[in-house]
């Protein structure tokens, strides 16, 4: 699937949090909202869950890869 997203951000080190101000983006439900992602980094890797997903129930798991060249 896809996320996107555009706004402000802000991160908690010490409760490995990123607190999120979404202008827009793929859900317009998300529009002018705030909302806190609990984040774990494992080397080139940043994973962040949310614990109600626009999508339904559950909790959806994003995981992001840093590129190690524009190629990737």
């Amino acid at each position: 699937g896809i996320i996107a997203m555009f706004g402000d951000y802000k991160v908690n080190e010490s409760e490995h949090s990123i607190s999120l101000h979404i202008i827009g983006g793929s859900f317009p439900t998300w529009d002018n909202s705030h909302q806190k992602r609990f984040v774990a980094i494992n080397g080139d890797e940043l994973t962040y869950k949310n614990p109600t997903p626009a999508s339904g129930g559950g909790t959806a798991v994003v995981t992001l890869k840093r590129a190690t060249s524009a190629t990737e």
